[in-house]
Order: structure tokens, then C-alpha cells, then sequence
């Protein structure tokens, strides 16, 4: 057999091959890509709730606290929600509920009409201090209390 006519059959396979698997590889990458940058958001949007929480708590403004949190490199839309649920005595629970959209960096990956807004939800319960001298400070005896 002409040792030219062999390596004209299967240089193009070869070629084939390394355009697929780089294909296939490159693929991987953006979607761990986007992977990671969803649950890097997911961790945020927690933060956030939870800053939300203990803002409502010391009688702040929780939607400047989750805008202040989502600032942080998060491209989101957030829309907080408090509710406060009365429980025995003067103790409250305090929940904060953020319902946001996501920009997604690769639509395809999440839906067949390539829409590039992901929704997304945390939340965060908190009971509330019972005196009003101790939202600024600890209890007495505290640990590392001063």
C-alpha cells in the first residue's frame, strides 16, 4: 500500500476528532463557568438575606442592606420580602425572603428559547432580640462582652 494514500484516509479523521473533542472540552468549561458563577450568586443572595434580616431586627432599612450586599459583584435584580411572625411574649421571628433574576452568561445551557434571566430565592429567619437596650449591644456576661 502508497504510504501517501494511507495518510490522506486518515489525516482528516484525526482532524475530526481534535475539532470535537475541543469542542466537547471548551463546552465543559463554560458551563462549569456558569455553574460556578450561579452558586457563587446563591452564596451572595444568602448574605444578603440574612444582612436584610438583622437590618429589619435593629429597625434599619433592609432593601439598602441587600442592595448594599447585592453590590458586591452579584448582576441581579432583588426584590426583598420581611415578614414578621409573632411567637410567645414579646419574641418575634423575622424572616427575609429575596426573590431575584439572574443574567445567565449562556441562555442555551438553561432553556430552549434562550432566555437570560434565571430565577432564583433565599431566605433567612431570625429571632428577635426580646429587650430594646440590646439591639446595639450584647447581654450581660456575654462572651467578650465589655
Amino acid at each position: 500500500m502508497n504510504p501517501l494514500t494511507e495518510f490522506r484516509t486518515t489525516s482528516g479523521q484525526s482532524l475530526v476528532e481534535t475539532t470535537l473533542i475541543i469542542l466537547f472540552v471548551m463546552g465543559m468549561y463554560f458551563g462549569l463557568v456558569q455553574i460556578f458563577i450561579i452558586s457563587t450568586n446563591r452564596i451572595i443572595a444568602f448574605d444578603a438575606a440574612q444582612a436584610a434580616c438583622r437590618a429589619n431586627i435593629v429597625r434599619k432599612n433592609p432593601q439598602a442592606s441587600v442592595i448594599y450586599v447585592f453590590k458586591t459583584g452579584i448582576r441581579a435584580i432583588p426584590v426583598p420580602q420581611i415578614i414578621e411572625t409573632p411567637i410567645e411574649g414579646n419574641l418575634k421571628i423575622t424572616t427575609a425572603r429575596i426573590n431575584y433574576m439572574q443574567e445567565v452568561m449562556f441562555p442555551a445551557f438553561f432553556s430552549l428559547f434562550n432566555l437570560r434571566l434565571l430565577p432564583g430565592s433565599a431566605a433567612c429567619r431570625m429571632i428577635n432580640s426580646p429587650a430594646e437596650e440590646y439591639l446595639d449591644k450584647s447581654y450581660p456576661g456575654a462572651k467578650n462582652d465589655e
